[in-house]
């Protein structure tokens, strides 16, 4: 079924497994592009920009490899590589706040994506199922409610019949 004529097919099968609440959403930085969040790579320059790393600093050279197009994306290095390093570099807190900082929610922020995954990702129960790597806090204040929360390491089996509700966070990007 394509719910937009330039869409994608989406197969009946797994609209009627979603009908039945059986489909986790797995979302990543693009869902909170629209409400003005940087992708993985735009809140990595950021942190190195903002803490002045050197042009010698591991993290800098790293990030540079994001820059340069002629590197196929395969063979640059993670990004968590270099959120690792820069927290080797320099205090951890230094780098967290600096997330933070970033991550802060616009004011004004659109939030309708967010609406529409919560929306679209509810149980047979009516909680929603979804699994990010996103640090911001979108999905909480687009669904104006608590969600539960799993983070990693202690994430739900998804594989066994362990009852799924709420959002976990993965910080394997």
């Amino acid at each position: 079924m394509r719910f937009l004529p330039e869409g994608p097919n989406i197969p009946d099968e797994l609209l009627e497994e979603r009908d039945n609440g059986q489909v986790v959403f797995l979302c990543g930085a693009g869902v909170s592009y629209p409400s003005g969040m940087p992708d993985f790579r735009d809140l990595a320059k950021f942190v190195v920009e903002q803490l002045g790393a050197s042009a010698n600093a591991q993290s800098r050279k790293m990030l540079s490899m994001w820059e340069d197009k002629t590197i196929p994306v395969g063979a640059r290095p993670s990004l968590d590589q270099i959120f690792n390093l820069l927290q080797q570099e320099y205090p951890a807190s230094e780098v967290d706040y600096l997330i933070a900082k970033r991550l802060k929610t616009p004011r004004g922020a659109n939030l309708s994506t967010h609406e529409t995954v919560l929306r679209l990702s509810r149980s047979s129960n009516g909680k929603p199922q979804i699994v990010t790597t996103n640090f911001d806090r979108l999905f909480e204040k687009a669904g104006q409610q608590r969600l539960k929360t799993h983070v990693a390491p202690a994430l739900p089996d998804l594989t066994g019949m362990q009852s799924f509700d709420g959002m976990s966070i993965s910080t394997d990007g």
